[in-house]
């Protein structure tokens, strides 16, 4: 018996190096730790948000917040996936690269956030009352700024096969948002936004340290070309990645104008849950891009990602099907009445 349980612990640890002797799966394996672990700090995050903020401040901020990172993933201009494949193969010039990418990045950011900002009362009316202040449309301006910036980043960090680095950021962001949540309940939805904000900031300063320590990089107020070269791939993921996350972040907008902003509360709290699921792919495809760049492992890494998003998409599924009302319930008993046929 006793050799028997030796067997299987040896067979266990010679699986477990197998995994994390493979990058693309030790890649994968951390980029789907940082969702899970971004996960449980969110379901923590939006767990006190829902008991000190009502269902209708959850919702003002879902549509903020979904307005906010659908304008960073537009203001990417698809360099995310350039970033994944023509990093790795261009180390030397990987401070240029970096530079140049996040200064379109950010100059883009300005400007689709100005142009919101300056059109909201076209875009949506119902939450111009909340970013009429000036201070908080300037928050406004410079939080997407910095959700655009961290896209970059995780891209950047997972060319250099550096996934833990995004684990450390994204923990570092939950961790710092949800200390500035509990302070802040008496301002209602503008709390809930700024202590995003806040998270982010704290968010730049560690990011922009991994980002040295892993590339070397030194900031420079100066645009090189170079990524000329990445305008052509970056275009086709543009299309593709603008088209994948309209519908995922246009709901809330759209539910907070048409139904209301309580309906539009229930709907994100139940996205929330799901994303957690649509992460899955996201976090094979990025190493299986950075593998890939050798084409003779193409194909024998399509079978591998397929095969271990399918071991734990499938459990997972079944898993929300049978207790997903009960984890609603966690949030707010309120949430498990209303959100649980919109997270099926």
């Amino acid at each position: 018996m006793a050799e028997y349980k030796n067997m299987r612990i040896d067979n266990i640890h010679i699986q477990l190096k197998k995994i994390f002797g493979e990058s693309l799966l030790k890649n994968s394996i951390f980029l789907i730790m940082t969702n899970f672990s971004s996960m449980i700090i969110g379901f923590i995050f939006w767990m006190v948000a829902t008991r000190l903020y009502s269902s209708g401040d959850v919702g003002i901020v879902s549509a903020i917040l979904s307005s906010m990172m659908l304008i960073s993933i537009i203001s990417c201009v698809g360099l995310p996936l350039a970033i994944t494949l023509y990093l790795p193969t261009d180390i030397k010039h990987a401070n240029r690269i970096i530079n140049s990418c996040l200064i379109v990045g950010i100059i883009v950011s300005m400007t689709f956030s100005t142009t919101f900002i300056l059109g909201i009362n076209i875009w949506t009316p119902k939450l111009e009352p909340v970013l009429r202040d000036l201070g908080i449309r300037a928050i406004f301006i410079m939080t997407a700024i910095m959700m655009t910036v961290s896209l970059l980043m995780s891209s950047m960090f997972t060319a250099g096969k550096r996934s833990s680095f995004q684990m450390i950021k994204e923990n570092v962001f939950g961790i710092s948002k949800m200390s500035a949540l509990v302070l802040l309940p008496t301002y209602g939805a503008i709390g809930i936004f700024v202590s995003w904000s806040i998270g982010l900031m704290v968010t730049m300063v560690v990011g922009f340290f991994l980002l040295f320590k892993l590339w070397r990089y030194t900031p420079m107020l100066i645009f090189d070309p170079i990524i000329k070269n990445m305008t052509k791939l970056s275009l086709a993921s543009y299309i593709g990645g603008t088209l994948y996350n309209i519908p995922k972040y246009i709901f809330p907008i759209l539910i907070v104008n048409l139904i209301s902003a309580e309906s539009a509360g229930y709907f994100f709290i139940a996205m929330t849950i799901a994303s957690m699921f649509y992460g899955i792919p996201e976090a094979t495809a990025g190493p299986f891009l950075s593998e890939s760049s050798d084409k003779e492992k193409l194909w024998n890494n399509v079978n591998k990602v397929i095969k271990f998003d399918m071991y734990i998409l499938i459990p997972g599924l079944l898993f929300l099907m049978i207790f997903g009302r009960f984890v609603l319930n966690i949030f707010n008993p309120i949430y498990a009445e209303n959100s649980f046929d919109t997270l099926i």
